[in-house]
């Protein structure tokens, strides 16, 4: 399993293979694979798959469909499908523009443009380790 590890904030974890984790901020946790599950700092929970469940508080709008977008709390934004922007812990941005693609060898490819490059101080830390199938 191809592994990226992202530290902005708070420490941002994403694990790329058979399902996603991310951790940010006030600890966000996302899965994807069968279903994806989204906790956020007040409690956020997003199932996804056959159907989507959301449980949060505080004013969170989903939209499925094509690419989903998550806004909550502090504004958080999770943009998938095609790149993901993830926007949370009251002003921390990860990758902007391109977002996150995820690539047909496995691998994951960060794109740091937009957003992310315009506004440095939004990214505390960046660290990229890559570990190979082994994992």
């Amino acid at each position: 399993m191809e592994r990226v590890e992202l530290l902005g904030g708070g420490g941002m974890e994403l694990l790329g293979g058979g399902g996603m984790e991310l951790l940010g901020g006030g600890g966000m946790e996302l899965l994807g694979g069968g279903g994806m599950e989204l906790l956020g700092g007040g409690g956020m929970e997003l199932l996804g798959g056959g159907g989507m469940e959301l449980l949060g508080g505080g004013g969170m709008e989903l939209l499925g469909g094509g690419a989903m977008e998550l806004l909550g709390g502090g504004g958080m934004e999770l943009l998938g499908g095609g790149g993901m922007e993830l926007l949370g812990g009251g002003a921390m941005e990860l990758l902007g523009g391109g977002g996150m693609e995820l690539l047909g060898g496995g691998g994951m490819e960060p794109a740091l443009s937009g957003r992310a490059a315009r506004s440095p101080q939004a990214l505390y830390s960046v660290t990229l380790s890559a570990w190979g199938s082994t994992l």
